[in-house]
């Protein structure tokens, strides 16, 4: 028996070493291909001196933001700094700057912050580029998957939870940029299938869109929303696609894999034809197909995308739904992207419409996590700071009955790894309330 326990223990690192391995050559050849030099000639924080250089240009001029937006790109002889032009590879700008147009600063700052966020995020996002590779899709996987990605899908959802659980596996996992003192998300055995949402009798259908993380992390969401759904008379409709499930590509945008995020949109947009409403669960994916799906595929399928895509907050003030009182008290933490986009106090309302629930938003700023930002080995200080600013105080505030939520899978991951309290969905409070 001691035999056979030490064979698999040699099998399982063996494995993790193969995988670390492929993640870091792939790592290299894509920041190659992005003219970076991850890993090499680093500052004494550990960051590389191009992401030094252009962090220090822009806490000192402020003149590169987030977005590719220029700070005053509507004012004469703006130039972009040259220490970020020079570390990013950027044409900087002549001795004695002439002024340039805003649409030119737009685009040099566009250009410098695609690289910026590719060697910031670059690592940590492999997750996110595991679980699209790892989505088993429904019969037909054998069809139209490759032998390596048949060999991913199978072992890399083990090795990812057995990480969480190995000291040896979150130490390895630091060579690619994970924290090894944070858990990442697990993959769940019981993820979610697009089967389960039945034909049922409804007044409406409407195509539900199965975000990657709520699919494999949290498929209680889901199973949540086609059940309040159905309540309202709505038939959940999911979006068809051969091989494996669609994906929104933010994670890629993250990265700076704009082909790749333009390839996952094309996919998303043939799956959703008509003109059916698209509800989905998590902001951040949501507001892809709102935001980035018109510049990543200008023309006007996108764009009437664009305009029937909401959140299932949203969506549900349009529908008569019968909920039974609750006597509770909610907490809930808005996403970046439902505060950004003025669709937070829609998730509000929805909670209001429980009989008895007292509502209470949290008046807080981005919880911190930041998509892969949390789980960054040198970025854990911010990100913790972040969340103690308002959100984890609150929380911790918080009765021990009382709910404590939060759509985003990003917050609802962090306020639990920072407070140990267990956030949800705000579909699931209406669920509890059918």
């Amino acid at each position: 028996m001691f035999l056979l326990k030490l064979v698999l223990a040699l099998i399982i690192i063996v494995a993790a070493l193969v995988l670390v391995f492929r993640f870091h050559k792939q790592l290299k050849g894509e920041s190659a291909s992005l003219g970076l030099n991850l890993g090499k000639k680093k500052g004494e924080d550990g960051r590389s001196n191009e992401l030094e250089a252009f962090i220090a240009a822009y806490r000192r001029d402020k003149t590169v933001v987030g977005n590719g937006q220029a700070a005053a790109a509507d004012a004469p002889g703006v130039a972009m700094p040259a220490p970020a032009a020079q570390a990013l590879a950027v044409t900087p700008p002549p001795a004695t700057p002439a002024p340039v147009t805003s649409s030119a600063l737009a685009a040099a700052t566009s250009a410098a912050n695609a690289k910026a966020r590719a060697a910031f995020l670059a690592g940590p996002n492999k997750l996110a580029f595991l679980v699209l590779k790892a989505g088993l899709p429904d019969h037909h996987v054998f069809a139209h998957t490759r032998l390596s990605d048949l060999i991913d899908a199978l072992t890399v959802p083990a090795l990812a939870n057995l990480r969480n659980r190995v000291p040896l596996l979150r130490r390895l996992g630091e060579r690619i940029g994970f924290a090894a003192a944070r858990d990442l998300p697990e993959f769940r055995r019981d993820a979610f299938r697009d089967a389960e949402a039945e034909a049922a009798p409804a007044t409406r259908d409407v195509y539900l869109l199965a975000d990657t993380f709520n699919r494999y992390f949290e498929p209680e969401n889901l199973r949540a929303a086609i059940r309040v759904l159905r309540a309202a008379g709505v038939r959940a409709v999911m979006p068809e696609a051969p091989g494996r499930p669609l994906c929104c590509g933010r994670t890629y945008l993250a990265a700076g894999q704009v082909e790749r995020a333009r390839a996952e949109a094309s996919r998303m947009l043939a799956a959703l034809p008509g003109d059916l409403p698209v509800v989905g669960l998590e902001p951040s994916c949501l507001f892809t197909l709102k935001d980035e799906f018109p510049s990543l595929l200008p023309g006007p399928a996108a764009r009437q995308l664009a305009d029937r895509a909401m959140l299932i907050g949203d969506f549900l003030a349009t529908t008569t739904l019968d909920l039974k009182p609750l006597d509770a008290t909610a907490h809930v933490h808005g996403h970046c992207h439902q505060k950004s986009f003025g669709a937070f106090p829609a998730g509000i309302a929805s909670l209001k419409r429980v009989p008895g629930l007292v509502v209470k938003p949290i008046a807080s700023s981005c919880c911190g996590m930041a998509g892969s930002f949390g789980y960054q080995s040198e970025t854990q200080e911010v990100s913790r700071a972040m969340a103690e600013a308002n959100l984890l105080p609150a929380v911790r505030a918080a009765a021990d009955e009382d709910i404590i939520v939060a759509d985003g899978t990003s917050c609802r991951h962090q306020i639990r790894d920072l407070s140990g309290r267990v956030a949800i969905h705000s579909v699931r409070v209406l669920e509890r309330a059918l």
